[in-house]
């Protein structure tokens, strides 16, 4: 399902449980709920803190993220740049260009000619995270 048919859907039900008629108060509502639960989960602010450590070394590195690059172009991808996090931006973007990255970013760090094995063990992130 895409996020307009969701955000669709979401407008639907609070239509009609709510009478709500703008969907941007509710998505701005929606979004405050969100990150007032992300901000009270430990495990969630500790994913997302390595994963801003990790996009901030690629966004000061011209090295890291031009070998980003090369490596999307290796693997037949139009080469794409991480997203920053901002706070009104929807963190699932962030989060999602950061997974749908997941095999080039690997894959320059364990380039030891890019990232240092010391500092590149402070950058990668879990599975879980």
């Amino acid at each position: 399902m895409t996020m307009r048919a969701i955000w669709c859907l979401s407008l639907n039900i609070l239509h009609s449980t709510y009478g709500i008629q703008s969907f941007r108060c509710s998505a701005h509502t929606i979004q405050l709920v969100v990150y007032s639960t992300w901000s009270k989960n430990g495990e969630v602010q500790s994913a997302l803190a390595s994963a801003r450590k990790l996009l901030e070394n690629f966004r000061r590195s011209s090295v890291a993220n031009t070998s980003l690059i090369q490596q999307q172009e290796q693997m037949n991808r139009k080469p794409l740049d991480l997203i920053q996090d901002v706070s009104t931006r929807w963190s699932t973007t962030f989060c999602k260009r950061l997974t749908d990255l997941q095999l080039p970013v690997s894959m320059v760090l364990v380039n030891q000619a890019v990232i240092e094995k010391q500092k590149r063990q402070q950058l990668e992130l879990s599975s879980e995270q």
